[in-house]
């Protein structure tokens, strides 16, 4: 629904204002809704992330190692 989009559009800001360019997906019926990718200052290398994002009243509790990857 629209929160949903709300939420992605939230995520997509973020990632930009941290040197990402980020792609939504449209209609997000794909395995993600944003590629985000941010270039490295080391030629040819990229840091890409695919993220799928979801809302929740309660976040979920994860493991130390989980927690890592998050952003």
């Amino acid at each position: 629904g629209s929160t949903g989009i709300s939420f992605e559009y939230t995520a997509k800001k973020w990632l930009e204002s941290r040197g990402y360019y980020v792609k939504r997906s449209f209609a997000s019926h794909g395995p993600h809704d944003l590629l985000a990718i941010k270039p490295s200052h080391i030629e040819g290398l990229s840091e890409v992330l695919l993220i799928q994002c979801k809302r929740a009243k309660i976040l979920p509790k994860v493991s130390e190692k989980e927690h890592k990857g998050l952003i």
